[in-house]
């Protein structure tokens, strides 16, 4: 699945955002107030301060309070624990919102099963639904989760970006040019997640199928002495998974070394620039440097969450085509129909015909049949003659395509 093609798809998205982008505002509000502390405690004048920053002064005079060091750290500490407790419930509404969709899409995804016709239901294999309904589900769930984090990191990244931009945009050119050099680095590493994603749903279908499947025929493994089969089988499935998964994790674990690496060579060219050739002041390239403090784990967990997005999000797409499939499939229950209440004479089946999908003859060829009320009757022949497919259709489980029942 494409990053962002998904968005929206997890209740209560919105809600996330906008407590991000509180989150974030607040928080930059509070590194902001750094630059007249920082002043006060070099030369204990706030008169070398520029616009806006100022303005941040001036505001906290109009409101009754003084502009010492005591309450701007006081000033901070409150914006920095507000912007804690923002993300704080963001986290939380994100985690709940993680849990009901995944538990919404196993109820659709059953029920979808349930009500889907018996040619359809019969056709699927145990094993992949079993996957579907434990494995795939959740991942599709972590999937999203992952991706509205890392719409969240952005909108983080954002907000200190427009705090920077304000602070010092000749620094913020800089970044921005090591960032797409970075991003280079880092793009193939991430286009690989999305391959390991789609092989991890592969392989984890593959287990669950064969396990169940060898498992339901374990009295016929048993008695015809074939147990090694099932064994080898299941050793091949089991090495690919462990294959899979340990380039998952060893591609996750590129993807932070780059994410950790690449910020460090960004700091020190900052300050080896902003000192040489831009002279900027102090406290301006300490405080810009705290809002990339701030800014380097949040690309670092964005990259992760959009490689961890790539490596689950296979999963909705698998999950999303088999609810899509189930539906389609939907039973016609005839709900205008008369409503059985009993038997009153009989049953009879007049001039009944039928041909499975996309065989080539019919299975049953215009049969007629009367069963009376409270009697017993055995229908009898060689295999293949259309006992099982009569009976299914008494109860209802196909549909003739010609005659009566």
């Amino acid at each position: 699945m494409r990053f962002l093609s998904t968005l929206g798809q997890l209740p209560g998205t919105w809600q996330n955002l906008l407590l991000i982008v509180l989150s974030g505002t607040v928080e930059g509000i509070g590194l902001t107030l750094f630059i007249p502390l920082l002043n006060l405690m070099s030369d204990e004048s706030l008169g070398g301060i520029s616009l806006p920053f100022s303005r941040l002064t001036d505001l906290i005079e109009t409101i009754g309070l003084n502009v010492n060091p005591v309450t701007l750290l006081i000033l901070i500490t409150v914006f920095t624990l507000a912007s804690l407790l923002l993300g704080y419930l963001q986290r939380k509404m994100l985690i709940k919102s993680k849990q009901i969709y995944s538990r919404d899409l196993r109820n659709k995804f059953f029920n979808g099963i349930l009500d889907s016709n018996w040619q359809y239901s019969s056709g699927r294999a145990h094993g992949e639904i079993a996957n579907q309904l434990n494995i795939e589900c959740a991942r599709a769930g972590v999937a999203l989760g992952m991706e509205l984090l890392a719409v969240a990191t952005a909108i983080q990244v954002l907000t200190y970006f427009a705090f920077s931009v304000i602070i010092s945009w000749e620094l913020v050119v800089i970044t921005v040019i090591f960032s797409i050099l970075a991003y280079i680095v880092v793009r193939p590493v991430i286009a690989h997640a999305k391959i390991l994603g789609e092989e991890t749903s592969v392989a984890n279908r593959n287990i669950s199928f064969y396990a169940i499947e060898f498992l339901r025929s374990l009295k016929l493994l048993k008695a015809t002495g074939a147990e090694e089969m099932p064994k080898k089988d299941m050793s091949e499935h089991s090495n690919t998974l462990n294959k899979v998964s340990f380039h998952s994790e060893l591609n996750t674990t590129r993807v932070y070394f780059l994410v950790q690496a690449l910020p460090v060579i960004l700091l020190t060219s900052i300050i080896g620039i902003s000192i040489e050739l831009i002279e900027t002041p102090t406290s301006l390239i300490l405080v810009f440097l705290l809002f990339m403090a701030r800014t380097a784990p949040r690309v670092a967990q964005f990259q992760q969450q959009l490689n961890s997005f790539h490596l689950a999000s296979p999963a909705i797409r698998i999950v999303n085509q088999m609810v899509a499939e189930s539906y389609e499939a939907k039973e016609n229950i005839n709900p205008t129909g008369t409503k059985f209440k009993s038997i009153k004479k009989e049953i009879e089946i007049k001039d009944v015909s039928f041909k499975y999908k996309n065989a080539e003859t019919l299975a049953i060829d215009r049969v007629s049949l009367k069963i009376p009320r409270n009697k017993m009757i055995a229908i009898v022949g060689s295999s293949g003659a259309g006992k099982s497919t009569i009976m299914d259709l008494l109860c209802g489980l196909y549909v003739p395509d010609n005659g009566k029942i």
